[in-house]
């Protein structure tokens, strides 16, 4: 998980300022979509295998 100061580091270059808790649920926000992509390419692939 990337740390508070690399996301803020990240989000600067896009001009954006959020304070630590902002940054925590959007960090958090991203790994939960993040998860879901790849839960469902893994079934898009496990769909394949079978047929």
């Amino acid at each position: 998980m990337l740390s508070i100061e690399k996301c803020r580091t990240i989000l600067m270059q896009e001009n954006y300022e959020l304070d630590n808790d902002e940054i925590k649920l959007l960090r958090e926000f991203l790994y939960q979509i993040a998860s879901y992509q790849i839960k469902c390419e893994i079934n898009n692939d496990s769909e394949k295998i079978i047929n």
